[in-house]
């Protein structure tokens, strides 16, 4: 944002007040960048093994005698009470509505097991630590380089024609291979919020921080290649889902439930 209008090339905008009030916006953006990710993960021949081995390290999350446990405790509370609230072995008490949730969580231990299975993306990132010993995780792509416009780009360069590409590739179909052409693709949008954020800055806006929200802001390696390619700063919400949460005050505002963005976001 600025106080005065900004024309960056490739770049959208300005438009004023379009985000906080009295300032100008301008938007960069890079187009189905987890959709690229996802692709390229699940494109590759060694995922099916990736699947395996995600699914196999499970988080420590509840025992199997604990879900059964709890299962046994929360039904007899259920069935004992007649009243809204029912007393357990020990502090606090347990209202029936609690003790039905809980029945809902540890009822099918199959769904609790899928849960607790590490995410694929989670354990990429502990594979990339397993095998770059003791370099820096990003030079592991040092013969390895992605150009992430598989469709097309949408900022700086506003050109829908352009097409991804891969370059570095070897005969290896390997979990190592894939962990490392992910790595590359996390490191080719990054390189695209720089190109971004340095057209930005040619055309006269100041950019020395980034915030960062949204589903790949969960990613640690996706957060820390952006701080380490633009050379800035990232700051996360501290609300993990703040994108539903200011979908949810566009809403509340287009309903007519509040005056002002403003005045719903402080409600």
């Amino acid at each position: 944002i600025s106080e005065s209008p900004i024309f960056v090339p490739g770049v959208w905008g300005p438009y004023y007040s379009a985000m906080v009030p009295g300032f100008w916006l301008n938007e960069g953006g890079q187009s189905a960048t987890g959709k690229l990710i996802e692709h390229i993960v699940r494109g590759h021949s060694a995922f099916p093994e990736l699947q395996t081995k995600a699914a196999a390290r499970s988080q420590p999350f509840i025992s199997l005698s604990l879900i059964v446990c709890l299962r046994d405790i929360t039904l007899a509370a259920v069935q004992n009470s007649s009243s809204g609230e029912v007393a357990t072995f020990g502090p606090p008490k347990v209202s029936v509505v609690n003790a039905a949730i809980a029945i809902a969580i540890v009822g099918n231990v199959g769904e609790v097991s899928e849960a607790c299975a590490q995410s694929i993306y989670e354990y990429l990132n502990g594979h990339l630590d397993l095998i770059k010993k003791s370099l820096p995780v990003g030079f592991l792509t040092v013969d390895l380089h992605v150009w992430p416009d598989f469709h097309g780009n949408r900022s700086p360069l506003a050109d829908l024609t352009l097409k991804g590409m891969v370059v570095g590739l070897t005969l290896s179909q390997s979990l190592d291979d894939l962990a490392l052409v992910y790595l590359a693709t996390i490191q080719a949008i990054a390189l695209g919020t720089r190109h971004i954020v340095e057209s930005m800055q040619a055309a006269g806006h100041h950019v020395n921080t980034l915030f960062m929200c949204g589903g790949l802001s969960k990613n640690p390696l996706f957060v820390q290649m952006h701080a380490d390619i633009t050379g800035m700063p990232v700051v996360l919400a501290q609300e993990v889902e703040s994108v539903l949460m200011g979908a949810a005050i566009l809403g509340a505002c287009a309903s007519k439930d509040f005056a002002s963005l403003q005045v719903c976001n402080h409600q």
